[in-house]
């Protein structure tokens, strides 16, 4: 199910920055983003950069077209497959191959867009995140572009003075992830806080319904992540779900 939405602030951006860097998150992304944050008038960027290298055999030779076709093609992918799942309309989706650091390339091409969501995949199942991985993540933290996604099997929204985690994981202060993520976020001054249900505090349902996150007039598909549920209730507005919000910092 994809949500329908209106932009009614002109001065907001209705496109979605999807970084497609991260290929084993970039198609997470790219599902999150269709389905949470797309506007009737949005368009969904993808994003991929590349850098030559400066050091071996690739240095006696231009391989730059090389590099550029192999990103159109994994994009190419991405979008179809995107297409394919949602319907939406292959004229709202681009595709955006820049040279560079993501840093850079996000300075110069979408510092000055206002509330452009940026959503980053993150193979969450991986033992130990990459240190490419949480490259991406820095770059996009010093961006300054808010709100940041990062999507996982849990997802963590960044805004501009907090962090907050939608996860559907018991422990979760104990996992990998977490532990990774918040690392990251020392001395940024932001408060952190996860979004969590509370069994004992879900609404008791009435006769004849069940509750609203087992129930099968949910509209997304069992295999999708208890958090992105969570996300979605908290944004329609759900009064059948609640949610607890538990302060860490």
């Amino acid at each position: 199910m994809q949500l329908k939405q209106n932009n009614t602030n002109p001065l907001i951006s209705q496109d979605i920055l999807v970084i497609a860097d991260c290929i084993n998150g970039a198609e997470k992304a790219a599902s999150f983003a269709s389905r949470n944050l797309h506007l009737h008038d949005s368009e969904i960027m993808l994003l991929q950069t590349y850098q030559k290298r400066t050091f071996g055999q690739s240095m006696l030779r231009n391989i730059t077209p090389l590099l550029v076709n192999i990103a159109r093609r994994e994009l190419s992918e991405l979008k179809n497959q995107i297409v394919k799942n949602t319907g939406i309309c292959p004229k709202s989706i681009s595709k955006v191959v820049m040279e560079g650091e993501l840093l850079s390339v996000l300075k110069q091409r979408f510092g000055n867009k206002t509330g452009t969501p940026v959503v980053l995949g993150f193979d969450q199942g991986m033992p130990k995140p990459s240190t490419y991985c949480k490259k991406l993540i820095v770059s996009v933290l010093k961006s300054g572009i808010r709100p940041f996604y990062i999507v996982g099997n849990s997802i963590t929204l960044i805004s501009k003075d907090k962090v907050t985690y939608f996860s559907g994981e018991k422990n979760f202060q104990d996992g990998t992830y977490y532990q990774f993520l918040s690392r990251l976020f020392i001395g940024l001054g932001l408060e952190q806080s996860i979004m969590v249900t509370n069994a004992d505090s879900l609404l008791k349902p009435e006769k004849n319904q069940v509750d609203y996150l087992v129930s099968n007039s949910w509209k997304l598909k069992d295999e999708y992540p208890l958090a992105e549920k969570l996300f979605r209730s908290l944004n329609e507005g759900r009064g059948d779900v609640a949610i607890q919000t538990v302060k860490i910092s």
